[in-house]
């Protein structure tokens, strides 16, 4: 077996995940062949932390047009990770990684700034939809949710919230 090439591998199916979240399914699928024959939780969760930190830690330089740019780009990369974490716990290669990502989104809505809880509301209405499909979501999270929609005086954040607790 070739042990050696599996820390690349995973790395770039990470990577892959992150610009291509229609396929996140089929990413988590090969991560999890990949997982269940070299058996390493070590490098799993310290690749899922570095990819995570590569995301967050990006920083705006340059222009206003620049700027934009590298925000979308951190939006999207953190849908992505969203979604592919989330399937990843639906293959049940992790485990316990999206509650506690989905409370710190909830809880990040009310504690940033207009982008920042945009980004978060986008990311938890993701993994919502693959999680839950079109079921209802928890009751724990809808609570947690529409205490903040009532209280939300961003509109476009408020409506979003409002997508995922209609389930749109």
């Amino acid at each position: 077996s070739k042990k050696h090439l599996y820390p690349i591998m995973l790395q770039y199916i990470f990577e892959q995940s992150l610009l291509h979240h229609n396929y996140c399914n089929y990413y988590a699928r090969l991560v999890e062949l990949l997982h269940n024959h070299f058996k390493n939780d070590t490098l799993l969760h310290t690749q899922m932390e570095r990819i995570y930190q590569q995301i967050t830690e990006q920083t705006e330089s340059g222009n206003d047009y620049s700027a934009l740019c590298a925000k979308n780009k951190q939006v999207d990369q953190l849908i992505g990770y969203s979604i592919f974490i989330t399937e990843l716990e639906i293959k049940g290669v992790i485990h316990n990684k999206v509650d506690l990502l989905i409370n710190q989104l909830i809880q990040n809505i009310t504690l940033n700034s207009e982008d920042e809880s945009y980004k978060c509301v986008v990311c938890l209405y993701n993994i919502f939809k693959v999680l839950y499909k079109d079921s209802d979501i928890s009751e724990e999270y809808k609570v947690k949710l529409i205490t903040i929609k009532d209280s939300m005086k961003v509109m476009k954040v408020k409506f979003k919230i409002m997508d995922i607790l209609e389930r749109r």
